[in-house]
C-alpha cells in the first residue's frame, strides 16, 4: 500500500468515524455508538500496519532474544525470534479492513456479544419494548415508567424467584417504629372527629390472623380490609404469597365489605420494586379489590436487607411500585410508620410522595397498643404535617368479633359514614313464659349498629340475672318462677359495645304477650373522650350512597382536603368510594 492510498484510506475512516461520533453525542444512537467503536479499532490497527509496511520497506528493525542488543537490519519484513525460530513460519500479509472486523466481531461475541454492549445505558423505546421484563434494568424501568400513560409490561411470574408461601408471624401484627414512638393520646394532637364521621373503620390482616368470621367483622360495622397479599423475605430475599391472601379476599368481599391489598417490601432497588409490583398485581389478578394496592415499608431489624435504604433510593423504590401498580389499573398506596416518613425517607421526598399517592399512615397510641377499647368518636387525632388517607393507630386484643387475638385496626378517609343510634329491640319490650317452658331471647330480637346494618343474632349475646344480681343459666331461669333482667349486647365499631335491658317474668301460667313497647335506642355504655376544637369542614366531605342520615350529637369537625378523582381500579361489582383526603 502506497502513502498516498494509505492517507486516502485513513482520512476516509477519519470522516466517518467523526460523523458516527456526532451521531453518538446529539442522538445517542445505539448503532452509532457500535459503528464508532468498530472504526476507531479499524483506524487504529490500519496505522498500526501500515506503520509497520513502512518500517519493512525504510529497513526497518530486528529484534532478537537479548534485550541489550538491538540492532539495524535489511530485513524486508519484521522478525519476531522466538525459543525456536527456525520452526516459526512468518506471515508479513498487511492485514484487510476484513480481517480487522472479524477480529473485532470476534472479541466482541467472546465478550458476550454485540446485543450487550452499552444495553445498560440504552434506554430507547425500541430497546425497551424489546427487552424481556425481567431484563429490564433500574434506568430502563425509570423511563418506561415515565413515559407512559396506560399499561407497561410487567414481570411474568414464572420469570420471578419465588418463596415457601408464609403462614405469618407475630411481627405481622402492629409496626415495630410505630410502636417504639408511641405517644400518650393528648402528645401532638389538635384535630378530632366529630359525630358526622368523616371517616369509617377498617383493619388490615395477614395469614397471622388465622381463620376469619367475616360476617361477625362486618356486624361489628367494619367497613374496609386491607389484605396482605405477600411480601419478599428479609433475608433471603425471596418474594412470597401469603396463603390465607385469597381465602381472605373472597370471605370478606362476601361479606360485603370494601377489600384492598398491601404487600411487605423489603426492595433495594428500583428493579426490585418493580419485580414486587409485577408480583402483587399477578396475586390480586382476578379479584374483588377496590380499595388501594399499598407498599408497605418498614424496617423491623437493623440486620434486614433493606435497613439501609433511605432518602432518594427509598423514593424511587416507592414511585416504581406506586407506578407500576397504577399502570395496571389499581389505586397505589404507600404504608410507613410517621418516622419513616420523616427520619428515612426525609421531608422532600415525603412531600413529593404524598402529593403524588395515596398515604396509609402508621401512628400509635399507647392505649391502642394491644388495647381492649376501639377508638371512638371524639378520640384524638395525630398530626402528620401531610395529608395522609388511612390511619393507623394500633392494634386491639380480642375486640373485634371474628378474628382471635391481635389485629391492626384503621381509619379510613375515602368515605363518609353518617351514623344512626345503634339500637336492640325486643317485641313487646319483655318476656314472659311459664315455668318449665323454654324459650329462646333471641327470637324476633332485632339490632342495628351505628351504620344503621342489622346485626345478626349471632353476633348479639345476652346474660341473665336474678332478683339478687347473681347471674343464671337460663334452662334455671325459665324453671324457677321470680323476675329477672335480660341484658342484651353487641360490639359496634363506633360506639363500642351496645347494650339494652328488658325483663324476663317467669310465672305459674303462660301469660298473655305482653303490649308491645316502642323500641329504644341503647348508647354505648363508655363515653367518647373529650373532644380538642378543630376547624370547619370541607364541603366535599359527602356520605356514601348507601349511608344512614345522622342522628347522633355533633361535636367538632376536621379540616377537609379535596383531591383529585381516584385512578382507575380493576372491574368489580361494587366498588367503593375513595374521593375523600385529610390534612392534620
Amino acid at each position: 500500500m502506497d502513502n498516498k492510498t494509505f492517507d486516502d484510506r485513513i482520512r476516509s475512516l477519519i470522516d466517518r468515524a467523526s460523523e458516527l461520533f456526532g451521531r453518538f453525542i446529539v442522538l445517542n444512537e445505539r448503532t452509532a455508538r457500535i459503528s464508532l467503536l468498530v472504526t476507531s479499532s479499524i483506524v487504529a490497527v490500519s496505522c498500526l500496519s501500515v506503520t509497520a509496511m513502512s518500517i519493512s520497506a525504510s529497513g526497518g528493525y530486528k529484534f532478537t532474544d537479548s534485550t541489550d542488543n538491538i540492532t539495524q537490519a535489511t530485513t524486508e519484513s519484521i522478525t519476531i525470534p522466538y525459543e525456536d525460530p527456525g520452526e516459526t513460519a512468518v506471515d508479513d500479509t498487511p492485514a484487510t479492513t476484513a480481517d480487522l472486523t472479524d477480529c473485532l466481531t470476534g472479541d466482541v461475541l467472546a465478550l458476550g456479544g454485540i446485543s450487550d454492549i452499552n444495553s445498560a445505558d440504552d434506554v430507547s423505546e425500541e430497546t425497551i419494548k424489546k427487552t424481556p421484563a425481567k431484563d429490564l434494568n433500574d434506568k430502563q424501568i425509570t423511563k418506561m415508567l415515565a413515559g407512559s400513560s396506560g399499561k407497561v409490561k410487567i414481570i411474568d411470574r414464572k420469570d420471578i424467584k419465588e418463596g415457601a408461601q408464609s403462614s405469618g408471624s407475630k411481627e405481622d401484627i402492629g409496626n415495630s417504629q410505630a410502636e417504639n414512638n408511641a405517644v400518650s393520646d393528648n402528645s401532638g394532637v389538635t384535630k378530632t372527629f366529630d359525630s358526622n364521621n368523616n371517616y369509617v373503620i377498617g383493619i388490615d390482616v395477614s395469614a397471622w390472623n388465622g381463620n376469619i368470621n367475616w360476617t361477625k367483622v362486618k356486624d361489628y360495622g367494619i367497613k374496609f380490609v386491607i389484605v396482605r397479599c405477600g411480601g419478599r423475605y428479609t433475608g433471603s430475599g425471596e418474594v412470597f404469597k401469603d396463603k390465607n391472601f385469597e381465602k381472605n379476599v373472597k370471605g370478606a368481599a362476601a361479606a360485603g365489605l370494601n377489600v384492598g391489598a398491601y404487600f411487605y417490601s423489603a426492595a433495594t432497588s428500583i428493579s426490585e420494586a418493580y419485580e414486587e409490583a409485577s408480583y402483587a398485581v399477578d396475586l390480586c389478578k382476578g379479584l374483588k379489590i377496590n380499595y388501594p394496592l399499598a407498599i408497605d415499608f418498614e424496617i423491623n431489624s437493623s440486620t434486614a436487607r433493606h435497613a439501609g435504604v433511605k432518602g432518594k433510593d427509598l423514593r424511587d423504590i416507592l414511585k416504581t411500585f406506586c407506578d407500576t401498580v397504577k399502570s395496571q389499573g389499581y389505586t397505589p398506596m404507600v404504608y410507613m410508620s410517621k418516622s419513616c416518613w420523616t427520619s428515612v425517607l426525609g421531608t422532600t421526598y415525603a412531600s413529593e410522595i404524598t402529593s403524588k399517592y395515596k398515604v396509609w399512615l402508621a401512628v400509635y397510641f399507647k392505649r391502642f397498643i394491644s388495647g381492649t377499647e376501639p377508638y371512638k368518636m371524639g378520640d384524638p387525632l395525630p398530626t402528620f404535617g401531610y395529608r395522609y388517607n388511612i390511619w393507623q393507630y394500633g392494634y386491639l386484643h380480642n375486640v373485634i368479633p371474628g378474628i382471635s387475638g391481635d389485629v391492626d385496626c384503621n381509619l379510613g378517609f375515602f368515605s363518609s359514614a353518617s351514623l344512626v343510634e345503634p339500637s336492640i329491640t325486643v317485641p313487646g319490650g319483655e318476656l314472659r313464659t311459664a315455668a318449665g317452658s323454654t324459650i329462646d331471647p333471641l327470637a324476633n330480637v332485632k339490632a342495628v349498629n351505628s351504620l344503621n346494618q342489622e346485626v345478626s343474632s349471632a353476633n348479639v349475646s345476652y346474660t341473665i340475672k336474678n332478683a339478687k344480681g347473681y347471674s343464671v343459666e337460663l334452662k334455671n331461669a325459665c324453671s324457677t318462677i321470680g323476675t329477672y333482667t335480660v341484658t342484651y349486647s353487641f360490639g359496634d365499631a363506633y360506639r363500642g359495645t351496645v347494650s339494652q335491658q328488658i325483663k324476663l317474668y317467669v310465672t305459674d301460667k303462660a301469660s298473655a304477650p305482653a303490649t308491645a313497647a316502642a323500641p329504644t335506642s341503647a348508647p354505648a355504655t363508655s363515653a367518647p373522650s373529650e373532644s380538642v376544637p378543630s376547624a370547619a369542614p370541607s364541603a366535599t366531605a359527602a356520605p356514601t350512597a348507601t349511608a344512614a342520615p345522622a342522628s347522633a350529637t355533633a361535636t367538632a369537625k376536621p379540616t377537609l382536603k379535596p383531591t383529585a378523582e381516584p385512578t382507575s381500579k380493576p372491574d368489580t361489582t361494587s366498588p367503593s368510594v375513595i374521593d375523600n383526603d385529610i390534612i392534620v
